[in-house]
């Protein structure tokens, strides 16, 4: 993580100076400062003609009652390319550039939702069981709980049963609710 952050924030701004350097050496200062500013504009342009119909895309999934994932990672894609040609350089410029066009945006979002689910972090049952020989255990552990549970999950409804049979059509009546069948009637 470090090294992608070091490259991020240290080496791609030194080589967006030393491409606009080199391009402004070549055609001149002027000509790459409008460059610069009329990728920026098309990119905007792009941007907004691309976002209405992610919202459009988004809108019918819901009134047909599904979830607008595809178009929600599509908005997200939108924003990261909208961000990516919005900065002054040539290189983001291109990257920026190239996720405004669908089918490589989609394949971005495919990567990075697998990526994502792959490294997901898991808290729930078993996530701080003791003695289980990792030494990576807690919420912010990469271990899952099925590692640890080593069954099926069986999901299930309860009622609470009272331990006085007597009492037990008056919780029933509190809770507004039916005794129920799994209790023992009297």
């Amino acid at each position: 993580m470090f090294f992608v952050l070091f490259a991020v924030l240290i080496l791609l701004p030194i080589a967006e100076l030393w491409l606009l350097i080199q391009v402004g050496s070549q055609i001149g200062a002027l000509p790459t400062i409008a460059m610069v500013v009329l990728i920026a504009l098309i990119g905007a342009w792009l941007l907004r003609r691309q976002s209405l119909a992610a919202l459009l895309k988004a809108d019918s999934a819901l009134r047909a009652g599904r979830m607008p994932v595809e178009a929600v990672a599509d908005g997200a894609g939108l924003m990261v390319a909208a961000l990516l040609i919005m900065m002054p350089g040539l290189i983001t410029s291109a990257i920026g550039a190239l996720m405004l066009v669908p089918p490589i945006r989609q394949w971005l979002a495919k990567w990075a939702m697998r990526r994502w689910l792959a490294n997901a972090i898991t808290i729930g049952p078993g996530a701080f069981k003791p003695g289980s020989g990792s030494n990576r255990q807690g919420p912010f552990s990469q271990r899952s709980p099925r590692d640890d549970l080593g069954g099926p999950v069986i999901d299930g409804e309860f009622e609470p049963v009272a331990d006085d049979p007597a009492a037990e059509p008056a919780v029933a009546a509190e809770r507004g609710k039916r005794q129920s069948p799994w209790s023992k009637r009297r």
